[in-house]
């Protein structure tokens, strides 16, 4: 990537930081096994209509692939569909959910690369009055 790109990829990161409370996974290791903190508040977004539990696998997936360098997930889409195990446009339509929900923001780059910022979820409060976004 360019200087000029990750200037760019820098800011762009640094406006969404500045609105919203960043999820920075937290992996964990034992006996071989390792395992990520998945936030609770997560499950609340079932309950807003057309929000389907595997949204929340694919957030992990994404989140677990946190780059410390950008301060945010980095990955092509091939290889969080072969990591979540759906195909490439299923994927491609779950990260739209992600974002209309507020849980995702992503840019792609000129090295083919897709960044994602996980935010952290909302309280059961604040998602119970988001109930019908997705409709």
């Amino acid at each position: 990537m360019s200087k000029r790109d990750e200037a760019s990829l820098l800011q762009w990161i640094s406006t969404i930081k500045r609105d919203h409370t960043i999820f920075i996974p937290t992996i964990h290791e034992e006996c071989g096994l390792q395992t990520i903190g998945t936030p609770l508040d997560l499950y609340e977004y079932t309950k807003v209509d057309g929000f389907k539990p595997d949204y929340i696998h694919l957030y992990m997936v994404i989140s677990k692939m946190y780059n410390e360098k950008y301060g945010c997930s980095v990955g092509k889409l091939d290889e969080i569909a072969d990591k979540s195990g759906k195909s490439l446009r299923s994927i491609q339509r779950d990260i739209i959910v992600l974002e209309k929900v507020g849980l995702i923001h992503y840019t792609k780059s000129v090295d083919n690369k897709n960044y994602y910022i996980c935010i952290t979820p909302k309280s059961a409060d604040q998602v119970r009055t988001m109930k019908d976004i997705l409709i």
